[in-house]
């Protein structure tokens, strides 16, 4: 196990090297970050999908709002494996900017703090026999830029996880001066039947987290949430970690 996190630890860092060895990033150039996060266990959407402690990297490249991401989670108890793998596309586009963009004056400017999102997600799982657990699902989400963030996330599984979920939320973010920031949310979730659970309320996630930079390009975030269950079919759980990030 501490080999495979050796190697993880060594690609992550000549892929940091290489970018601050390229210096500054031309205009033309597409966003790209990437992240390590170090977590006491693996909850998502309520579900408890690892007790052990986690490792999860993940990558991003955007352009013009099209973002393909990657994302995994590594197992570090009995399995000592990769568990999940994870691959998203995605595009987002304001509407204030869409707006200006395209020369648009629509005699309000009420709208222009919304986000519009729309994407797929293909998920894999390499410590299952054969493809019969991986699955694809669609989602379309809403966002509207004020004080408290409010977002709703519409997900449908047409695979291995047949059914839909439904997130919506809050968020807002602190700025703690000296670039350091501090981001604090509570998501609802309603799951409609997907992987197999009853249709109900699925949790309440708390979550909070605090970035810190650290020279140009990179954070340290250290972060604790707690999820609070709301059916019987799920664990109430509180687990937290630190994530290192770069952006470029």
């Amino acid at each position: 196990m501490i080999k495979k996190v050796f190697i993880m630890a060594l690609l992550v860092a000549m892929c940091f090297g290489s970018i601050l060895a390229y210096g500054e990033k031309p205009e033309w150039a597409p966003d790209i970050s990437g992240a390590v996060a170090f977590e006491t266990k693996y909850v998502w959407r309520g579900q408890t999908l690892g007790g052990d402690p986690v490792i999860q990297p993940g990558a991003d490249v955007s352009y013009y709002g099209f973002t393909f991401s990657v994302w995994g989670s590594f197992d570090t108890g009995s399995t000592d494996r990769f568990t999940e793998w994870d691959y998203i596309f995605d595009y987002t586009f304001n509407v204030g900017e869409a707006r200006e963009l395209l020369g648009i004056d629509p005699g309000s400017e009420i709208l222009d703090p919304l986000s519009i999102s729309g994407g797929y997600t293909y998920y894999t799982f390499p410590n299952l026999t054969g493809d019969a657990y991986d699955s694809h699902e669609f989602y379309v989400g809403f966002s509207y830029d004020i004080l408290l963030q409010p977002f709703i996330t519409y997900y449908y599984d047409f695979d291995s996880g047949e059914g839909s979920y439904l997130e919506f939320g809050v968020g807002h973010t602190f700025d703690l001066g000296s670039g350091i920031e501090s981001n604090v949310g509570i998501t609802a979730g309603y799951n409609g039947s997907q992987w197999g659970f009853d249709s109900s309320m699925s949790n309440l996630l708390f979550s909070g987290d605090v970035t810190i930079p650290v020279f140009e390009y990179f954070a340290v975030s250290p972060n604790v949430a707690y999820s609070l269950a709301l059916d019987d079919q799920y664990d109430s759980e509180f687990y937290g970690g630190v994530t290192v990030s770069v952006a470029y």
